[in-house]
């Protein structure tokens, strides 16, 4: 029971938040140090496993509260994209992401909204195209611009025709850095 149970927390990591993730194993840490409490070698074992944890959920709930979050996404329609690009002075970054998808959430969360990124992201007009209800228009769009699902983050050069990118990124960022895609 206890190894599915942590095949389960092992499987729900990429949906959780960091700090709510650490926190379920501390709490598994627990739970398995009262369960094998007699037998006092597991018990400093899984007690130890439960501190480092309460650490980590600690830390990264700080991380996720009080580091200053990038909120510089302005929220558009599909119809307004195209007058979006053209009329901006500068670089355009477009993130086209939906509320199922869970890449799009990983995107946002390690890449979009780190303050590590927020120097290269300054020099973008930073947008959002919710595509959740993936209808006609949101069909007709990836079709001229050659996508198929989110994540996609599109670049366009400032004053850019918008079926024309400078570069696509497709799919999950994970070791990649903005600037050497």
């Amino acid at each position: 029971a206890f190894l599915m149970l942590a095949l389960a927390f092992y499987i729900f990591a990429r949906i959780l938040n960091n700090y709510l993730y650490w926190a379920l194993w501390a709490l598994y840490f627990v739970i398995l140090s009262l369960y094998f409490r007699k037998n006092i070698i597991i018990l400093v074992i899984a007690s130890l496993f439960a501190n480092f944890c309460i650490i980590q959920s600690s830390l990264h709930y700080y991380h996720n509260n009080v580091v200053i979050q990038n909120t510089n996404f302005q929220t558009i329609k599909i119809e307004n994209l195209e007058a979006e690009i053209k009329n901006s002075n500068k670089k355009v970054l477009v993130d086209f992401y939906a509320d199922w998808c869970v890449e799009c959430k990983i995107n946002e969360r390690d890449f979009l909204n780190n303050p590590k990124y927020s120097n290269y992201l300054k020099d973008f007009n930073l947008l959002k195209i919710d595509i959740t209800n993936y209808g006609e228009k949101e069909k007709e769009l990836f079709k001229k611009l050659d996508l198929v699902a989110p994540p996609v983050i599109l670049f366009y050069p400032a004053g850019g025709n918008y079926l024309s990118p400078e570069r696509k990124i497709v799919g999950a960022l994970k070791n990649q850095v903005f600037g050497d895609n």
